[in-house]
């Protein structure tokens, strides 16, 4: 072998002087550089690796939702952008939830140890297995989330009319929930709403939206609830209320007696704590309680997009409500979203880190 493909093989072996080399040869080809340049800055760079053999012909998308911490709205909207940024591309969506998070069982649920699918079916019926073996797969970034928030100028909570416009479009494609969950909640709601066909929706957020997140909504009060209420209260049946504060639930069956209905059986709390840090008799009598807390959740959220009319504040539930019923084609005579602001000075709000620290949640990172 002579000295130069002696050299050249060497060189070959080695990624950094093989890549230097390639810029080095290119120094003075503009083209070469404009489309490194793109690749570096692009959102929309994708790597697809193969895993397998597993359906060719198609690109893999995998949406990991692996951050233990979040609400279970939180996990759903972000599945719904996922799967935007997938069908604009043409990916096949496949959904994983972390194995850490508050609603998944430490043994399983129905066989399955994949939480996203104790609730939903997989967007297009691919799941991980497949995934892990699939001959094209790439995965959802956080810059893919970031390019859905430029596009429709939402700031998480604030959306626009396209935003939901376009989720309601996604979650009609590839939203599907397990179809024996579906039936016993619409049983469920049924069975509250009763004759009623004229229902006003409220959610009202207590527990710890009161602590004060950092970049999280400031809290609506009751009395801020029953001002709205009052103006429009003579439209409807009954007032349906979805919370998970048992002293917001007491205020209000206080201020409007058998006109409020709501679901007795959901798990709430009477402290600063979410139900889905509150261990006590209550949720460990359930035969699933980490299934259940996202039952109760679903429960309420369906609750809300059935009803005529909806206020809320700010909050992931009544947004997912909301997606949901435009989902169905369906629109709300009164949509009342209460404002007062997040929470946006570091020094006089609790940062995630800390509440994450507080109940010893697992946390993979940003």
């Amino acid at each position: 072998m002579s000295l130069k493909a002696d050299l050249i093989t060497k060189i070959a072996k080695h990624e950094r002087i093989r890549f230097l080399a390639k810029f080095l040869k290119n120094f003075n080809n503009m083209e070469f550089i404009k489309d490194v340049n793109n690749l570096y800055n692009s959102r929309t760079l994708y790597k697809i690796t193969q895993k397998g053999n597993k359906e060719k012909g198609k690109v893999l998308y995998l949406i990991n939702e692996k951050y233990a911490y979040y609400g279970f709205c939180a996990i759903l909207r972000e599945v719904i952008e996922g799967c935007m940024v997938a069908d604009e591309l043409g990916f096949y969506p496949v959904v994983t939830m972390s194995e850490y998070s508050h609603y998944a069982e430490e043994k399983g649920f129905l066989g399955k140890n994949n939480p996203w699918e104790y609730y939903f079916e997989q967007p297009v019926g691919i799941g991980i297995d497949t995934y892990n073996q699939g001959f094209r797969t790439t995965s959802m970034s956080r810059d893919d989330l970031a390019m859905i928030a430029e596009r429709y100028n939402n700031d998480g909570y604030r959306l626009s009319k396209d935003y939901f416009s376009e989720t309601a479009k996604i979650w009609r494609k590839y939203i599907k929930i397990r179809k024996e969950l579906e039936f016993e909640l619409q049983s469920k709601v049924d069975e509250v709403f009763g004759k009623g066909t004229r229902i006003l929706g409220v959610q009202a957020r207590g527990t710890d939206f009161n602590q004060g997140y950092y970049n999280h909504p400031k809290p609506i009060l009751p009395k801020d609830y029953f001002e709205q209420i009052d103006k429009v209260i003579e439209k409807y049946d009954y007032i349906f209320l979805a919370t998970e504060d048992n002293n917001n639930l007491e205020k209000f069956i206080a201020k409007y007696g058998s006109k409020l209905i709501y679901h007795k059986d959901i798990l709430r709390s009477s402290t600063v704590d979410n139900p889905i840090h509150v261990k006590d008799n209550n949720y460990f009598k359930r035969d699933y309680p980490k299934y259940s807390l996202a039952k109760d959740v679903m429960l309420d959220m369906m609750s809300l997009s059935k009803c005529t009319g909806i206020i809320t504040g700010m909050s992931q539930v009544s947004i997912c409500a909301r997606i949901w019923k435009l989902a169905r084609n369906e629109h709300l005579t009164d949509d009342v979203i209460m404002d007062k602001g997040v929470f946006s000075d570091r020094k006089h709000s609790l940062s995630i880190k800390e509440g994450i620290k507080k109940y010893g949640i697992k946390f993979d990172g940003w």
